[in-house]
């Protein structure tokens, strides 16, 4: 509970209280400055600093900068308005989380006939929210204004570590459509606090940082742009939204759990809820892989589990079309599945085995973990417990000639025929050494237990934030193809550091976790870590899953204000499990009841749709979905989704609410929607 400050700061408490009942009147949303934050007499300067900046805010925010004309006549007779922009300040008291407050860097407009521009004219605002710390990076951000308002706004989220400005200017992460500023919404995004890309962890290193990436920049940028808003248009937006996926999934459901006013509607595309979790069970996996004897699968064996899938599969939802549908049915004949793969004896030829055998090194000591300070939002910062390290197994990492750099995957676009995404796919083509011949069309037990190790999840011997022990398994045996770029990796050793190429993804993310997130130490390798006996970081991981992650199942302030949840994701998901999700869903169905979270939100999980890539790739209309039903009551019904996919571009098929899946009627185009049916399985 925030801490009522006495003596003479009671009279600064009284004025603060004044200037938050005031701030009401010029419109400020969500505004909290915590006294408990400061220590002793300190607090007396927080009272100051907050009625001081709060009232400069409200001023700021709530008049017309001189000669700036009224918000009925924004039009493009107005252009050098939108530069006079830079340079402005936004003072802390305009942010409801404590920062220096933000400065405006660039600001100019955009008009509709400028080359590679199809959003209209709109005014695109640069700048940064100051970190508290000097050490700390700032969040760098970006602010959409369009011309012809629609009233609207909506914040983007980034993708995997992120570090790089989601600039708001293209379409909806994992939905497609047209691009939200295209149809008059303000548009906006950051960085997440820190410089970098979606595989680079090392912000890490800084607790103001990771803040800021788990949870602090979701707030502080929306404060911005709403300031930005009532600069410009002289009001706030009508109506808020939020939409991301991956990782921008994840600060969907944590602008939903932590700042429930804020926000009217969400799209939380393929969210990365259980962010602690995913990257705990990516170690596992790689030791699995690499700390057995014959755990590899190489990248034909992996295509090869998929074909038999189908082989199975198919057909059990009417219709042969590559795309596994009835992913609970095709789950009943997965013990047929795994008996048609098994190398007669269990041991296959020595072809299939090459390379696969790892070679020791000398184990890896980690450094203490970095004191951590009591900050806002982190449960249990100032301890830790236990006395063991990680394990002292012997590594097994095979250092290349020259180490290999991890390579940039984005948030990846729908349509993974894109130039952006064929580079990536080019730069992580793997050399001819990693592809070691196969030999039998089969696999050897080791190579079984490495898909069973996916297939189960995790489960650990201790509780992270919010009652969470578990992270459920993948769905390799009904239709997941682990042999992409986001998949198990082709390299039959580990390399150093490890890359998504060679080691995989899940394992190399996981491994970044631990060395920056975690241990705080670049020199020790993931491969050492235990995440099941994590000794003296226990109390690490249990903290950084409450500051990280969204597996917070009270959403009941949300519910109550009428906010609106949309989520969809692949059943063929190879990066965040899509057994998490609906298990996330469950709770809230359990908690909510049925006929609540009805009101509130809708979760379609897609056949043969992976992440960002698959066999079926959707492109749907999220936005208008989530628009019309916050803004008049429209609940989404008979959605569809057009496949993007590069072979079978065109085909479409119903967005099915889970759990129901699209069933083949058994007449009619097999490629058109209207085919198809939402069945129950």
């Amino acid at each position: 509970m925030t801490e009522r400050p006495r003596g003479l700061a009671a009279e600064f408490f009284r004025l603060f209280t004044f200037q938050i009942v005031a701030g009401k009147r010029c419109g400020m949303r969500g505004v909290a400055f915590p006294f408990s934050a400061a220590p002793g007499s300190a607090r007396l300067l927080v009272a100051c600093t907050a009625v001081l900046g709060f009232m400069q805010g409200c001023r700021d925010l709530g008049t017309q900068p001189a000669g700036q004309a009224p918000a009925a006549e924004w039009t493009q007779t107005t252009l050098p308005r939108c530069a006079s922009l830079a340079g402005h300040i936004l003072p802390p008291g305009a942010i409801g989380l404590p920062t220096q407050g933000a400065v405006i860097d660039g600001a100019g407009m955009v008009s509709a006939d400028q080359p590679g521009n199809t959003n209209g004219t709109y005014c695109r605002i640069t700048g940064a929210i100051k970190a508290l710390r000097t050490d700390t990076p700032d969040i760098r951000f970006e602010v959409n204004l369009p011309v012809q308002w629609n009233g609207r706004a909506l914040q983007m989220g980034g993708g995997g570590y992120s570090g790089e400005v989601q600039r708001a200017t293209g379409v909806v992460s994992y939905a497609g459509g047209r691009a939200p500023l295209s149809l008059g919404y303000v548009t906006f995004g950051s960085d997440t606090g820190h410089v970098g890309n979606a595989s680079r962890a090392e912000f890490a290193l800084n607790d103001e940082a990771v803040e800021n990436f788990g949870y602090g920049h979701i707030k502080k940028t929306h404060d911005v742009a709403i300031g930005l808003m009532r600069i410009v248009y002289g009001r706030d937006p009508e109506k808020m939204y939020y939409a991301g996926g991956s990782t921008g999934g994840r600060e969907g459901y944590t602008a939903i759990e932590r700042y429930p006013i804020d926000y009217d509607g969400v799209i939380a595309n393929s969210p990365a809820l259980n962010f602690s979790g995913v990257r705990m069970f990516g170690l596992l996996v790689g030791r699995a892989v690499y700390l057995g004897t014959d755990g590899f699968v190489p990248p034909d064996k992996q295509k090869l589990v998929h074909a038999r899938v189908l082989a199975e599969c198919d057909a059990l939802d009417g219709a042969q079309d590559g795309i596994v549908s009835n992913v609970e049915a095709c789950r009943a004949r997965e013990a047929q599945t795994i008996a048609s793969l098994r190398c007669p004896g269990g041991g296959g030829s020595a072809a299939s085995r090459a390379g696969s055998v790892p070679r020791p090194g000398p184990p890896i000591t980690p450094a203490a973990p970095i004191p951590q300070s009591g900050t806002s939002g982190t449960p249990g910062r100032s301890g830790a417990s236990g006395t063991s390290g990680p394990s002292s197994q012997a590594s097994a990492i095979a250092a290349p000639p020259v180490p290999a750099p991890q390579q940039s995957v984005p948030d990846l676009s729908l349509d993974t025929s894109t130039p952006a995404a064929q580079a990536v796919a080019a730069a992580q083509e793997p050399a001819a050494a990693h592809r070691p011949s196969t030999g039998s069309p089969c696999l050897t037990d080791a190579q079984i237990a490495t898909m069973t190790t996916l297939r189960d999840g995790m489960t650990l011997p201790y509780t992270l934030a919010w009652n969470v022990r578990t992270y459920p398994g993948y769905n390799v045996f009904e239709g997941t193809d682990m042999s992409g770029i986001l998949g198990l990796g082709n390299s039959p050793v580990l390399v150093a550091p490890p890359t998504f190429a060679a080691n995989g993804y899940l394992f190399a993310q996981g491994d970044a976790y631990i060395k920056y997130f975690v241990i705080r130490d670049k020199t020790v390798s993931g491969m050492e870590f235990d995440p099941l006996e994590p000794g003296r970081y226990q109390r690490r991981l249990i903290d950084l899953s409450a500051t990280v992650g969204a597996m917070d199942p009270d959403i009941s302030e949300y519910i109550v204000r009428g906010g609106k949840l949309i989520t969809m994701q692949g059943l063929a998901d190879e990066v965040i499990s899509p057994n998490q999700t609906i298990a996330f869903y469950r709770t809230l169905v359990d908690r909510y009841g049925q006929a609540r979270i009805d009101g509130v939100m809708r979760l379609y999980m897609v056949p043969g749709y992976q992440h960002g890539n698959g066999v079926f790739i959707p492109s749907w209309d999220g936005l208008r979905a989530l628009d019309e039903w916050a803004s008049h009551g429209v609940a989404p019904e008979g959605l569809v989704a057009v496949d993007t996919a590069a072979a079978t571009k065109g085909r479409s098929r119903p967005l099915c609410r889970y759990p129901a899946y699209p069933r083949y009627t058994g007449k009619g185009d097999i490629n058109a929607a209207a085919s198809f049916e939402c069945s129950r399985p």
